[in-house]
């Protein structure tokens, strides 16, 4: 602390860690964030790398993006390998700085090199996709590095602040696995994790289906798209549940409505089959709820064989006193003007309606469209967004995103509204990706290495 005060940058670096962590002294981040900020002036690498993750977080301090990038691209010129991983990934998502695959291969590339697994599984996902070409050299270590990520139960701490990837490239080299899905699930599906099931065999989870299957459905009730699509392979596989393609294309379309690119693919595959399709049309022909709900949502996507999205429409409106879900996109289609005039007073109204049966989805997509048309109060309580973000839901990160950024029924902050934004995005919401996207252009400097 003598040292510190006296100037020596190594001693404040060195008593912000401990004000962080409670070493020797008492816990306290705005302390810990003020000897960071001395530190990182004299040009420490490790004080400038950590002040860009309390500026990129807005942790007791002001949420500043691009002083962060310029704190961690220091850090990356510096050799410091979690700072290369850094600025490779957001090379790759448009926001702070231009989108530049060859910069992201040159930083990701070092890290990978430096011994992150992180950044090697990210080099993986780029070059699959084909949007970067790495060498031999570099393939061996990634391809080490993964394995040793494999081998591993948790994520270098120091690299847990830059890992939620925002990535809308789709795949189209390979199907997702279900372990795949079931990891997705693991980490947004509140109870999955006390299970101490790490993939979807069904030799391991044949005891805890009925459990699994029960969190799912609870966490789909909120929107939760990783729960959507995880259960709609269960019936597309007939797992534990008897093959039911029908229930498996209604989950994935609900899947469509919170933007889980999972479903969309695996819903879009369904439909290239011309015996499902016909087994579709002719059970919707006998007023099937199930099945007309879905042929009239695949129409108002613009991608199946009713010849008009009024007609769909009216199929919709003809079942929703049978279905939640025909009732919710009906009133999408007035708000959004698809299959008739727009009608904004009307689809709010019909989404009340839902919001007051108690149907959670409905709840939270009220409160969004009262946000988005101007209201300055949304239809839900605080304990009900909260226990809606616990279950997963992927529209209630966009409502407390708004809510943050706007400083509706609570303090605004900016930090946290970024946080809520990024997270949906993350998971392949692209109207929450606008939504940040906005956030960030709003407040871009005018150096030109963000321009």
């Amino acid at each position: 602390m003598q040292k510190a005060n006296a100037g020596d940058p190594i001693a404040q670096h060195s008593l912000a860690i401990q004000y962080l962590l409670g070493e020797g002294v008492e816990a306290d981040t705005s302390k810990s964030v003020y000897w960071l900020k001395k530190a990182a002036a004299a040009d420490v690498t490790a004080a400038r790398y950590n002040l860009g993750i309390f500026q990129f977080n807005g942790w007791h301090t002001e949420w500043d993006p691009y002083g962060a990038f310029t704190n961690f691209l220091y850090a990356a010129e510096s050799g410091m390998r979690e700072a290369q991983l850094g600025v490779g990934i957001l090379y790759t998502e448009d926001l702070i700085v231009r989108r530049n695959y060859p910069e992201a291969l040159k930083w990701l590339s070092k890290a990978s090199l430096a011994g992150s697994a992180n950044a090697s599984e990210k080099l993986h996902q780029l070059e699959k996709k084909g949007l970067i070409t790495i060498d031999t050299l570099q393939k061996m270590v990634t391809l080490s590095n993964k394995l040793i990520k494999a081998q591993q139960s948790t994520t270098d701490n120091n690299e847990k602040a830059l890992l939620q990837y925002i990535d809308f490239e789709a795949d189209t080299i390979e199907t997702p696995s279900d372990s795949v899905l079931f990891a997705d699930a693991l980490e947004e599906c509140a109870g999955l994790d006390t299970l101490g099931i790490s993939s979807f065999n069904p030799d391991t989870i044949r005891h805890k289906f009925s459990y699994i299957k029960n969190v799912l459905e609870q966490c789909a009730e909120y929107g939760n798209p990783e729960a959507i699509t995880l259960l709609g392979r269960i019936y597309e596989n007939g797992i534990f549940t008897g093959k039911n393609l029908l229930k498996a294309a209604y989950l994935y379309t609900r899947g469509v409505r919170v933007e889980s690119p999972r479903a969309a693919f695996f819903l879009w595959r369904m439909i290239q089959d011309p015996v499902f399709i016909r087994q579709l049309t002719n059970m919707a022909g006998k007023k099937d709820v199930a099945a007309t709900f879905v042929s009239a949502r695949l129409s108002i996507l613009g991608i199946t064989n009713i010849p008009d999205q009024r007609r769909a429409l009216q199929l919709l409106e003809s079942v929703a006193g049978q279905s939640d879900d025909a009732a919710l996109e009906a009133a999408f289609c007035y708000l959004q003007g698809k299959g008739t005039a727009k009608d904004e007073e009307k689809g709010m109204q019909m989404l009340r309606s839902l919001a007051g049966k108690d149907i959670k989805e409905a709840k939270l997509w009220y409160s969004l469209f009262l946000l988005n048309t101007g209201h300055l109060s949304v239809y839900t309580d605080e304990e009900t967004l909260n226990k809606s973000v616990y279950y997963g839901s992927l529209p209630v990160l966009a409502v407390k995103g708004i809510m943050n950024r706007d400083g509706i029924g609570t303090t605004q902050n900016y930090a946290l509204a970024a946080d809520y934004f990024r997270r949906a995005a993350s998971r392949g919401s692209a109207s929450s990706y606008a939504l940040l996207k906005k956030l960030y252009d709003e407040r871009r400097p005018q150096d030109e290495l963000f321009k």
